[in-house]
Formats: structure tokens, sequence, C-alpha cells
């Protein structure tokens, strides 16, 4: 995982937008953003993700697949869904199994 703040320049949203300025993870703690590591791979991830939600008490979880093979046409379209800037009001989990992906956390700079 890399930390960083949005370079806010304008181009295709599935790019970096890497400004340069890299930050350490814990600036994501001090905002209250949990960050854990479990590989998909490893043969305890599934159970480490079921404790996590237990203990967190998440009560609904979703998997998707988000490829132009698995989406077929509305691909572009279920892309722009999540390039809106949105909000949750309850906490969630974000597991990545294959690929990668960025999420824009904002500060109280709103940076």
């Amino acid at each position: 995982m890399k930390t960083f703040y949005h370079d806010n320049l304008p181009g295709d949203p599935r790019h970096p937008h890497d400004s340069g300025q890299e930050l350490p993870p814990s600036h994501l703690t001090d905002l209250g953003v949990l960050y854990y590591s479990f590989p998909p791979s490893s043969p305890t991830s599934s159970t480490q993700i079921d404790d996590l939600a237990k203990t967190r008490h998440y009560a609904n979880r979703d998997e998707m697949t988000l490829s132009p093979a698995a989406v077929g046409a509305s691909y572009d379209d279920k892309l722009k869904v999540f390039y809106d800037e949105h909000m949750h009001e309850d906490e969630e989990i974000r597991w990545v199994i294959k690929g990668g992906g960025y999420f824009d956390v904002r500060d109280e700079q709103d940076k």
C-alpha cells in the first residue's frame, strides 16, 4: 500500500494521480481509516476477514468482479459509479483479491 496526496489534475481516474507527496500509513490511522493486509493466497485470509467482520460488527458483505470480461458492455458505466465522489455512512471492508485500486480519503484540510 502506498499513501499519497492526489495531484488534483484532470485525466483518467484509473491512473494514480500521485502528487509525489507521500504520506506514512499512520496518516490514515490518524483519520480513523483502518488498514489490514490479508493476502488472498494465504489459506487463513478468508477466516481473518470473517473475524474482522465479526469484531467490527459488519452485517453485510459484497463480492464483485470488475473487469470488461465480467461486466461486459456496461463496464465503463460501472466504473463511473466508483469515480463519482460519494460518502459511506457505515464502515466497509474493501478486500482487493486480484488487481488493484485507488481510494480517495480526505483529511482535515480536504486534501
